[in-house]
């Protein structure tokens, strides 16, 4: 069997984080250097382990085959296809991982029926593939590519890049053709790894006070803890028919909120967003709640949520990225993404 000298993948289940994999410390890679957080995010959830002589070697590129094992680890990909490619052989090491991409249908392979394993991986390959597995929407994106774009990738290119996924360089330069490098993969990748948190039992309110209240949403009030607060996320039921669209996204968005463990950074922005969401829920039924008044009523708010998130570690905006592309509802997404992190 062909050894594998670009990564070594270990073949656990995503979420159960080993002890070989949390002692997993590499000597090439310093706290200090970009994606350390996201490299060893994806160490401690049993994604990498390495080179196997203590190196990760963040500057080097890995193949197409090994990005295909990445993300069949990080969503929990297992179901087959039938066929594999004509160049992918029963006896190469990456056999059954591209039959798993092949079913989950991330890829599709070349004209010839080939997929060319062997590869090297391009920035705007990987643009594809966490396009189709995290199916990004198409946002607003208001900045223009500078340098080659492949016409077959744009779109893609163009979905990870507005939804904040990875960023435009130095005078607007992606350098899409290039190869990726394993630092970038995994800040890519690790915003994806969600890790399983304990459910929580929603917390019983007075009767008399909810009885009082015509609409208990609160702002969660800060902290490193997920969700909102507790009690219905339903306004009074008088709101204008006008309002009626907005309303279900605002509710979409504290839902949402509710479930999600957030960082202390990141709970810091969702407050912002609540403040918001729930002054706009107060105000459903006098208030005709447009585009147009969301983005004029909270312009403050918005611009101070982005600035949060601007100010944020690149790795650590994709992590946030990743975690809210995953687990919050599409309503609200579209929602956030429309108001609070278009791309500027």
């Amino acid at each position: 069997m062909k050894k594998i000298t670009a990564i070594l993948l270990a073949v656990l289940m995503l979420m159960s984080l080993t002890a070989n994999a949390t002692e997993v410390k590499f000597t090439d890679v310093a706290e200090t250097d970009k994606g350390y957080d996201a490299i060893y995010k994806l160490v401690n959830a049993g994604v990498l382990v390495g080179d196997g002589d203590g190196t990760f070697r963040p500057n080097d590129g890995l193949t197409r085959a090994e990005f295909c094992k990445i993300i069949n680890l990080i969503f929990d990909y297992k179901e087959e296809a039938d066929t594999n490619f004509s160049d992918v052989k029963k006896t190469d090491w990456y056999y059954k991982d591209i039959l798993i991409a092949k079913k989950a249908g991330y890829i599709a392979g070349y004209g010839d029926d080939t997929f060319r394993g062997e590869n090297m991986l391009t920035r705007e390959e990987t643009c594809v593939i966490i396009s189709r597995v995290a199916n990004l929407y198409k946002l607003p994106y208001y900045k223009t590519i500078k340098d080659h774009v492949s016409s077959w990738a744009k779109e893609y290119v163009e979905k990870v890049l507005s939804n904040r996924l990875m960023t435009l360089e130095a005078g607007d330069t992606f350098r899409a053709t290039e190869k990726i490098t394993r630092a970038e993969m995994a800040m890519v990748s690790a915003g994806f790894v969600v890790e399983e948190e304990p459910e929580k039992e929603p917390e019983k309110e007075p009767e008399e006070e909810k009885k009082e209240e015509t609409n208990p949403i609160k702002p969660s009030g800060g902290g490193s803890g997920g969700g909102s607060g507790s009690g219905s996320s339903k306004p009074s039921t008088n709101y204008t028919e006008e309002n009626a669209k907005m309303v279900s996204s605002l509710n979409s968005v504290v839902n949402s909120f509710k479930v999600i463990e957030f960082t202390e950074d990141e709970q810091e922005i969702i407050d912002v967003v609540l403040v918001c969401v729930n002054d706009a829920l107060d105000k459903a039924d006098s208030v005709i709640l447009t585009n147009e008044y969301i983005r004029e009523t909270y312009a403050d708010k918005i611009d101070e949520a982005q600035a949060l998130l601007n100010a944020m570690p690149e790795d650590a905006q994709n992590d946030f990225s990743g975690k809210v592309i995953r687990k919050v509802e599409d309503e609200a997404y579209e929602f956030l993404m429309d108001f609070f992190f278009p791309e500027e």
